[in-house]
């Protein structure tokens, strides 16, 4: 198949998860020999327009017409913040009416005469894909990993996946709805000693009890209760925390607040390929997600738990909080620790039980990698991606080379 992937809103690569996502979906579905061609965000005019990364083409494009508007920066913006201003709403507004429009006839133009079969939608491309797909005549499979979407893609789509049935509320038509599980690269993202002891000598982690983060800190994430559970450890143990990733500054008050600053490392954000060892330098993973602090997020859920399997895939004990998906995901344990969300008291009794017993922590890092492994490898998304194209593809009519 050939297959255009419009995700105008990330960059592709970047350290973010949703860019790790695009990249991953797009690698996975070129490796079972299909073409992809993906629509990205450019954010830097050194950025090439067109470039090839590990087998597929992505074609960059500002969220503003001809240039990235201020307010739209990507390495600085908080895409579930509420507290909007009156300027960033009105952009909001504009991404999903004139630039819909205007970006689905740019992609009909780019694509036009590159035998496009079907068109990949991310749900923030708020009906870009919806309008470039009709221009083309071909079928549409919108991609519904966050709460943000345009009621134009999910008429166009045929075929809506999304990775919770929180998340599509709803708003879905059964017949067109297919839940999907997350993805992760369970051969990058491995139990590997070896880097993490070395992360662990750079940083000075000595013998201490190390409890991770990865994300870019949002306030649904949770990052203010790893750091007051630590705290409520730190009197009785040597507890340090190793938060990697942007936007930390509110995380670093908090810590200075509680007393936590020299047991606290931020690292910024770290190029994809060097998380794992960060990670592996840890001894537990938190991803506290707490949806009740966002008025979006509690009402459809919090997407794809991609930093929770990053953590199992490379067996580490993880602790997380009972929301959905994440209860579909791990298996209290077994896999992983659960406790409620926006409670610090629980989380830091489940970190003091995994310190206390190592053996038990080191059973639940080795069902989470096997866990990992079995259900949810990216190659095992885009099989399950490919055949719902193939059916979009076959439901329209289309018939394609090599296909019965």
């Amino acid at each position: 198949m050939n297959i255009c992937y419009v995700a105008p809103d990330v960059a592709v690569p970047h350290y973010r998860g949703a860019s790790t996502h695009v990249y991953e979906v797009s690698k996975n579905l070129t490796e079972r020999g299909h073409r992809v061609s993906v629509v990205s965000r450019r954010v830097r005019r050194s950025q090439p327009r067109w470039e090839r990364v590990d087998g597929f083409e992505t074609y960059r494009t500002y969220q503003g017409v001809a240039f990235e508007p201020p307010m739209s920066s990507y390495s600085a913006s908080h895409t579930d913040r509420e507290d909007f201003s009156p300027l960033q709403k009105l952009y909001s507004f504009y991404l999903g009416s004139y630039r819909a429009f205007q970006l689905g006839a740019e992609v009909a133009t780019l694509m036009s005469g590159r035998g496009i079969d079907v068109v990949l939608e991310r749900e923030t491309a708020f009906g870009a894909g919806a309008v470039s797909s009709s221009l083309l005549r071909v079928p549409m499979v919108l991609e519904m990993i966050g709460p943000r979407v345009s009621p134009m893609s999910l008429k166009r789509a045929s075929k809506v996946l999304a990775y919770s049935a929180k998340m599509a509320g709803g708003r879905v038509p059964r017949e067109k709805l297919e839940l999907v599980p997350a993805g992760v690269d369970t051969d990058r993202f491995a139990p590997d000693p070896d880097s993490g002891a070395r992360v662990r000598r750079e940083l000075n982690l000595g013998d201490d009890f190390v409890v991770g983060y990865v994300g870019t800190f949002q306030k649904w994430h949770g990052v203010q209760d790893i750091l007051t559970a630590c705290a409520r450890l730190r009197p009785d143990s040597k507890v340090r925390a190793l938060l990697v990733g942007p936007y930390f500054t509110d995380a670093m008050k908090l810590a200075e607040g509680l007393g936590m600053q020299d047991a606290t490392l931020f690292t910024g954000p770290m190029p994809y390929e060097q998380v794992p060892a960060y990670i592996n330098a840890c001894d537990v993973l938190c991803a506290p997600y707490d949806p009740g602090v966002s008025s979006m997020r509690s009402g459809r859920g919090i997407g794809a738990p991609l930093k929770v399997l990053e953590y199992m895939s490379c067996g580490k004990p993880v602790v997380t909080t009972s929301v959905p998906p994440i209860t579909e995901v791990v298996d209290e344990g077994r896999t992983g620790l659960l406790v409620p969300p926006g409670d610090p008291d629980s989380l830091a009794e489940a970190l003091r039980r995994l310190k206390n017993d190592p053996a038990r922590a080191g059973m639940i890092g080795m069902e989470a990698r096997k866990e990992a492994v079995a259900r949810y490898s990216w190659s095992s998304l885009a099989k399950t991606l490919e055949e719902a194209l193939r059916a979009a593809c076959l439901a329209s009519g289309k018939r394609m080379e090599g296909w019965s």
